[in-house]
């Protein structure tokens, strides 16, 4: 069972990191490790926001000239490019971990490919949401993603119960809302705030199992030299992570913002 497609359990193309090959830290491993993996990660997030800004302008004049012209073809054109990326994202993240698992090639150039759809999908940020808000919730991301950074560093285990503790969430969640549609015709006034917990139970959920992934990469850093392939599955892994979380934390501001 995994988020994202990836399992917590020692099937995992990154189980190494659960049998140290070394009886201490090496420090120095580490800290290069990492900052190869943070290096990556800050490249696909500078080039998420600039696909993600440049596409925006680019719908932007679109709606502007066919408004202009009362036409509406803008409209299923921004839909289908819309869905055709999430379709895409959907399917590169099978392929990524498939390619990373079997280790035979570079996972490079799907994960370029995640990027540039993830970029395009979010360019309906940049246009319809204020650039304040998505100013702190990048933010606010960034601190969640530091801070695990930081408790990695000084973790002694690979945190087993927190992932157990996060997938327990999941389940549970799913279970709450399998359930709830029975609550619709039961208690109609309540379905409405339920989905709302349902949605804070799994965001937290996502928040400790993220925790877990930054922590079994750093433990996997602590090995010896990593590979560029590892180190971009690893980039790619807290990319995936990032994006949600940042998602997330943009629905929570614009709810509160609205409702002020």
């Amino acid at each position: 069972m995994g988020i994202n497609n990836r399992n917590y359990n020692t099937s995992d193309p990154t189980v190494e990191y659960a049998k140290p090959q070394r009886a201490t830290i090496q420090v120095g491993d580490r800290a290069l490790n990492m900052a190869k993996v943070y290096g990556y990660l800050f490249l696909a997030l500078l080039f998420t926001g600039g696909i993600a800004f440049g596409v925006g302008y680019l719908f932007s004049l679109w709606m502007a000239h066919d408004i202009a012209i009362e036409a509406t073809g803008y409209r299923g054109g921004m839909i289908a490019i819309l869905m055709v990326s999430a379709v895409g994202l959907l399917i590169l993240s099978f392929v990524v971990h498939g390619v990373a698992f079997r280790n035979k090639h570079s996972v490079l150039p799907y994960y370029i490919a995640y990027v540039l759809l993830m970029g395009t999908l979010l360019s309906t940020f940049t246009m319809f949401i204020d650039w304040r808000i998505l100013g702190v919730a990048f933010g606010i991301t960034s601190l969640v993603i530091g801070l695990d950074a930081v408790i990695a560093l000084f973790a002694k285990s690979n945190f087993n119960w927190v992932a157990m503790m996060g997938l327990s969430l999941l389940l549970g969640a799913g279970l709450v809302f399998l359930f709830s549609w029975l609550m619709i015709l039961l208690f109609p006034g309540v379905f409405g705030p339920i989905l709302y917990i349902i949605d804070f139970v799994v965001f937290v959920a996502i928040v400790l199992l993220t925790l877990v992934d930054i922590v079994r990469i750093t433990k996997i850093a602590e090995q010896g030299e990593m590979t560029n392939n590892l180190a971009l599955y690893c980039s790619f892994i807290i990319y995936t992570d990032f994006i949600y979380i940042f998602i997330r934390i943009v629905y929570y501001i614009a709810i509160f913002s609205n409702r002020r």
